[in-house]
């Protein structure tokens, strides 16, 4: 099978717009419900667990999503391979991570964060199993079918499952389920819409055509992530102190400031993943409308990502108020100066998909 990529470019746009548009509203409806829940607290142990989780879960894809998507010339065996070597990375890495747990909770002073750490290093082990389906999917340029895939997850992971839970009294851990259950869905789904012949195979010299790539993606995506999400590891390992709650009270409302800091470079950043990376890697031997297509994109950037960030640092504390919650009002200052860097961390997410 050679599969080569004849994208539809626009029409890729808008489904893609609309996909990033409806997670972004669903998800912030579910932050803004869940925060008015559950306490401070409780988003600073995930916060933590998530951070930890996102970071080596880059290490258990090893790039192979982007390898997936941006190689020219397709084969049956770079797929099979590709499914074989993520299930078996997403297997090790949930081993490792539920053996490590009680370091990184002794680092972190508190018991509950071994648990939610080992709950949800099952993430990895359902990311391995979706990644092929969903690398597909994203270089076809199918994103109607992606967009129903997370509209469907989304409702009943998050806002029925993991709603339902808070509401019912179960605290941080309606979170975890409501994660665990929106990958789970996705992983089904992924697979339901692009179903995929594959079977336990490693090919060495196929890995290693990938892994070239993948390397190179890896490492990019590990200095980028750090740069994001190293200020909550310290602010979660300095402010916490023992079994005082305190410190994971600072940790949640710091964190809560950035996820609204990261809403409009969440959808630039989904866009590049997605549509902008397969358009540019369809792209990658006209350097001509290569190089227009990436100026267009960073002017549309700079319109409108500049002036909306104006206009959130002048509004920070009510922002945060209005997403979150009054519990969250002592957080605007913090939300204040975190929205000055928007616009440069969204020329940051274009410059990640040109790279790549």
């Amino acid at each position: 099978m050679n599969q080569r990529v004849t994208p539809p470019f626009a029409a890729s746009i808008r489904w893609q717009s609309v996909n990033v548009v409806a997670q972004v509203v669903l998800q912030l409806t579910f932050i803004s419900i869940l925060a008015r829940i559950l306490a401070p607290a409780d988003f600073g142990v995930m916060a933590i667990a998530l951070v930890v989780v996102g970071f080596v879960e880059i290490f258990a894809q090893v790039g192979i999503g982007p390898a997936l998507i941006q190689r020219l010339d397709l084969e049956d065996r770079h797929i099979r391979s590709a499914f074989s070597f993520s299930l078996v990375l997403g297997i090790v890495f949930f081993a490792a991570m539920y053996f490590s747990a009680p370091a990184i909770g002794a680092f972190f002073e508190d018991a509950l964060l071994i648990d939610v750490l080992r709950w949800i290093a099952l993430s990895f082990i359902l990311s391995g199993i979706a990644i092929v389906p969903r690398s597909l999917l994203i270089r076809s340029m199918g994103f109607k079918k992606l967009f129903i895939a997370s509209l469907i997850a989304m409702v009943l992971g998050n806002l029925c499952l993991g709603l339902g839970l808070a509401f019912a009294g179960y605290g941080i851990w309606s979170y975890v389920v409501a994660l665990l259950a929106q990958n789970a869905l996705l992983a089904l789904l992924y697979w339901w819409q692009h179903p995929v012949r594959v079977n336990f195979t490693f090919d060495p010299a196929t890995l290693k055509e990938m892994l070239g790539y993948g390397g190179r993606s890896t490492l990019f995506n590990v200095s980028n992530y750090a740069a994001s999400k190293v200020d909550t590891l310290m602010v979660g390992h300095l402010s916490h102190t023992g079994s005082n709650t305190s410190g994971w009270t600072e940790t949640g409302l710091y964190d809560r400031s950035a996820y609204l800091l990261g809403l409009p470079i969440t959808i630039l950043g989904k866009l590049g993943d997605s549509v902008l990376f397969s358009g540019l890697s369809s792209l990658q031997e006209d350097l001509v409308a290569l190089r227009r297509v990436v100026q267009r994109a960073a002017a549309i950037v700079a319109w409108l990502i500049f002036p909306m960030s104006a206009v959130l640092v002048w509004f920070a504390t009510d922002v945060a108020v209005l997403f979150l919650g009054d519990q969250y009002l002592l957080a605007g200052p913090v939300v204040q100066i975190l929205f000055l860097g928007v616009a440069m961390r969204s020329l940051i997410k274009l410059g990640d998909a040109v790279v790549r």
